[in-house]
């Protein structure tokens, strides 16, 4: 949804969002070395990446607005700063007012009990808690020791960060590294061999919110799938009605991660083995979220 927002941002702002970054954001707060990855950003040889990629080192477009900006440890001080200053840049101009952070802070969506008790909460080894319950306009919010934090980590490549205000203590950390910490590769399951019967697999699947995924096959029987701009190949399983997409063209970088492929899982298949619904999996750290989608059309056009 991120991506999304960066994209209205672009039609009510008038310009490309790097454009909107560096005019509204990097220019006012002096944040001279930061960048869009993707967009003339060179990796010094001290920071560089602990993996090499096949797709081109960075470009993730159009996913930039979720997380996609190369930074330094200067310019990130200067990032804190200006949020511990609610939003006031050090020569005393505000970029955003103060109630307009302090609503991003807050927590719009709480998190429900069976997440809290299944993947934020840990047994303290001192007599203290950390704990995270919500989560706001990009940032998480949390309590420490009775005292209000907010924050944000994230992942790319194999570069990771995290970020945490304290604003009761006038305090803001950074952390950054670059090292494995990729997803544990996930092609196990696949075996080799053409799929059987792709008749009963073929076709347009809609999701109301999401759109569609059109399955289709090319004249060496092999099976590929369109999802907007994500593009893949399909590869069999021990288990007949599951097929794993990998991907391929703008988002083969996933690859590079250890996210090679994405469980495609068909369901309520008719007489004849045709399936009439189709479940995306995607891989978190929490139980996997799961898409629905339901067959709107067959689709026998073979692909290039």
């Amino acid at each position: 949804m991120y991506v999304l927002a960066g994209r209205v941002a672009e039609v009510m702002g008038g310009a490309s969002w790097e454009e909107l970054l560096h005019q509204r954001i990097f220019q006012p707060l002096q944040m001279t070395d930061s960048r869009v990855i993707g967009y003339d950003v060179e990796v010094d040889a001290t920071t560089s990446p602990c993996l090499m990629f096949s797709s081109g080192t960075n470009c993730i477009h159009p996913c930039e607005p979720a997380g996609a900006i190369a930074s330094s440890a200067d310019d990130m001080a200067k990032w804190l700063s200006w949020h511990l200053r609610g939003g006031v840049t050090s020569d005393g101009n505000i970029i955003i007012n103060g109630t307009t952070l302090a609503d991003m802070y807050k927590p719009h969506v709480i998190l429900s009990a069976e997440t809290l008790n299944t993947h934020y909460v840990f047994k303290p080894q001192f007599p203290h808690t950390y704990l995270t319950f919500g989560y706001g306009y990009a940032w998480t919010t949390s309590s420490y020791k009775g005292y209000s934090v907010v924050g944000h980590g994230g992942k790319i490549h194999s570069y990771a960060s995290y970020l945490h205000l304290l604003r009761d203590l006038d305090l803001g950390i950074f952390i950054s590294n670059n090292g494995p910490g990729q997803t544990p590769p996930n092609d196990e399951v696949i075996v080799h061999g053409c799929i059987k019967n792709p008749k009963d697999f073929l076709g347009v699947y809609r999701n109301r919110l999401f759109g569609d995924i059109v399955i289709t096959q090319n004249q060496s029987s092999e099976m590929f799938v369109e999802y907007g701009h994500i593009k893949g190949k399909l590869h069999k399983t021990n288990d007949r009605h599951v097929l794993m997409m990998e991907f391929y063209g703008s988002l083969e970088f996933l690859s590079d991660l250890g996210m090679r492929y994405l469980n495609m899982t068909f369901t309520k298949a008719d007489e004849s083995g045709k399936y009439h619904e189709l479940l995306l999996r995607y891989p978190t750290p929490l139980p996997p979220d799961t898409s629905i989608y339901s067959r709107i059309a067959d689709c026998f056009v073979v692909s290039a």
